[in-house]
C-alpha cells in the first residue's frame, strides 16, 4: 500500500513518534498509539513501514529481562535495553525509518488516540524531544526535559479510572518554545498493579 504524502520540513513544530514505550513488569497491559501513528503502529494507517504485528507490546523484553537483566532499563520505543539494533530506534531499526507522520504548530492542542486492547489502569504520560536527526535517536533525557501536560486538565498524567478498553482520545498542549524538523513524541503507560510501566513510542511527525 502506498503511504501518505510526506510531510514538508517546515520551520515549525514537527514530530516524530516513534513507538511505544511498554515497561510492563508482570501484568499484560496491551495499548498502541493510533494518533499520532507510531512506528510500530504507523502500517495499519497505510503508511509505507513494515508491519509490526506485536505494536500493542513494548515491553521491555518483559518483567524478569528489564528488572533482573537490565536493572530496570528500556530503550526509549519500549525495546530491551540490552537489543542490537534495537528494532524501534536509529540506527538500524527495522521500525524507525524517518517517516514524518504529522506537523503541528508550537503551542498547539493536539488529538492522542490510544487503543487499548488490555486495560490495568494506571496512568499515560507523554514526552517530547527535539531531535532533529532522522537517522540517529536520543537518549532518554532529551524527553525527560519535556513532559507535555494534558488539555484542559494542565496535569502530566492522564489516569484510566476504568478498565475499558477501546480507543481513549485526549487532547496535549505543546510547548509554545519549540521549534524543530524533526521532534519525537513518547508516550508511557504505567501500570498501577506492581507498578508496572508500558512504554510506546511512535511515528514522527
Amino acid at each position: 500500500m502506498s503511504s501518505p504524502s510526506p510531510v514538508p520540513h517546515l520551520p515549525v513544530l514537527t514530530l516524530l513518534i516513534i513507538c511505544l514505550l511498554t515497561c510492563i513488569p508482570r501484568v499484560s497491559a496491551h495499548a498502541r498509539l493510533m494518533e499520532p501513528p507510531s512506528r510500530a503502529s504507523m502500517w495499519r494507517l497505510g503508511y509505507d513501514n513494515p508491519p509490526d504485528f506485536n505494536d500493542h507490546q513494548g515491553f521491555c523484553g518483559g518483567f524478569k529481562h528489564q528488572y533482573g537483566r537490565n536493572g530496570g532499563r528500556c530503550g526509549i520505543c519500549g525495546d530491551p535495553a540490552d537489543a542490537w539494533p534495537r528494532h524501534h530506534e536509529a540506527p538500524g531499526g527495522r521500525f524507525a525509518n524517518g517517516i514524518i507522520t504529522r506537523q503541528y504548530r508550537p503551542g498547539q492542542d493536539i488529538v492522542v488516540k490510544i487503543d487499548v486492547t488490555a486495560n490495568h489502569k494506571g496512568f499515560f504520560v507523554f514526552k517530547l524531544c527535539s531531535n532533529n536527526n532522522t537517522v540517529q535517536d536520543p537518549v532518554q533525557s532529551c524527553f525527560d526535559d519535556t513532559v507535555l501536560r494534558i488539555v484542559p486538565s494542565g496535569e502530566d498524567r492522564y489516569y484510566l479510572t476504568t478498565f475499558n478498553t477501546g480507543v481513549f482520545t485526549l487532547k496535549l498542549r505543546l510547548p509554545p518554545n519549540v521549534r524543530c524538523s524533526q521532534c519525537i513524541l513518547q508516550w508511557t503507560y504505567t501500570v498501577t498493579s506492581h507498578e508496572n510501566s508500558l512504554l510506546a513510542i511512535t511515528p514522527q511527525l
